[in-house]
């Protein structure tokens, strides 16, 4: 875990670090992962349940510095699905003992659309920070240099001006990363088709635009029978 930021789940006597774990305890969590990422990050994981019932996974953005853009978690038991997600949020599902696939993904890249248009802003924002800056005659003296440019010569500014600030955007998209805590847990109480129903978690606003830009980071994980 990077010093971005580290996580620990402390349960008693025992502490684990936020990586991926799994063990088969009736009543407690048979499965839980979190972990920060940048870009888009995929998960293919087994767990395995030792006590059949009724369980509740659950797909958490904890907004490490950003929301995700898009997310999905899904649990099998061989070829049967046992229930999916397609955002942060939860669901019940009945599970027989024995292994069980996991697969889950997030991503808080962002679109080509919402890039250009916080390329815009960010120009807009320098643009008239820079003039505040200015006094009136300081002003005045370049609009007139402005004025009497060619039209080449404004085009080859502006194209400066754009790549600037598409570099600036393209940073601190880079910088922004996304956490994710996934968990799947021994409920009690549940036999009703309403119970087992997904439960969905409200959507956050972006802090700056939607996310980041760039490749996947993949995990792919293949577990032993849990311990």
């Amino acid at each position: 875990m990077s010093d971005i930021k580290s996580m620990a789940l402390l349960l008693p006597g025992i502490l684990f670090t936020a990586s991926a774990w799994a063990m088969s305890v009736p009543g407690d969590i048979v499965y839980q992962d979190s972990s920060v990422f940048k870009h888009e990050i995929l998960v293919e994981d087994e767990f395995n349940i030792e006590t059949a019932g009724f369980y509740q996974a659950t797909l958490s953005d904890l907004m490490n510095t950003t929301p995700f853009t898009s997310s999905g978690l899904t649990i099998m038991s061989g070829a049967s699905t046992l229930g999916s997600l397609s955002a942060p949020g939860s669901f019940v599902f009945e599970a027989t003992s024995g292994e069980h696939n996991i697969d889950f993904f997030a991503s808080i890249t962002v679109s080509d659309e919402t890039k250009e248009a916080l390329i815009e802003t960010m120009h807009m924002e320098r643009f008239e920070a820079w003039k505040a800056s200015l006094s009136t005659e300081e002003l005045n003296a370049y609009r007139e240099t402005w004025k009497n440019r060619t039209d080449e010569e404004r085009s080859i500014r502006r194209t400066e001006v754009y790549e600037a600030n598409k570099r600036r955007v393209e940073k601190e998209l880079d910088e922004m990363t996304g956490e994710y805590d996934v968990v799947v847990s021994h409920v009690d109480g549940y036999g009703n088709e309403e119970d087992i129903n997904p439960v969905p978690t409200p959507a956050a606003a972006w802090l700056f635009g939607s996310g980041l830009l760039g490749l996947a980071g993949v995990i792919r994980r293949k577990k032993s029978k849990a311990f």
